[in-house]
């Protein structure tokens, strides 16, 4: 859901194989999903005018009311947990963290089985 609501955001609705490539599914195991999810009314499917061959997936307004119960008092928590910290502090947490993804990166694309 976090993928197709982002996509949303983004202004860019995913189609099926978009999601399958993203989330690491075959497409059968995302087309079961997909079902799943279409018949709990959190997701539909629609074809876009320009070319009706593409589909595209588009989030419910139910599940834009649960992702915002659940996310806004989360992002009022976390804000304050941050104000309570110096602009200075910030970024030097912020810049191990972006060396901490790095060093994880480097090493993920120098395994052997990547």
């Amino acid at each position: 859901m976090i993928e197709i609501l982002s996509a949303e955001e983004r202004g860019t609705p995913l189609s099926p194989a978009k999601l399958s490539d993203q989330i690491g599914l075959s497409f059968g195991a995302t087309s079961t999903l997909l079902n799943r999810l279409e018949a709990v009314g959190h997701v539909t499917r629609s074809r876009i005018q320009a070319d009706r061959r593409i589909v595209t997936l588009h989030s419910t307004p139910e599940v834009q009311r649960l992702a915002d119960d659940f996310f806004e008092p989360l992002g009022r928590r976390l804000d304050s947990i941050l104000a309570a910290h110096s602009p200075a502090f910030l970024a030097e947490f912020s810049a191990l963290l972006i060396e901490l993804r790095k060093a994880t990166d480097d090493h993920i694309s120098e395994s052997p089985d990547s």
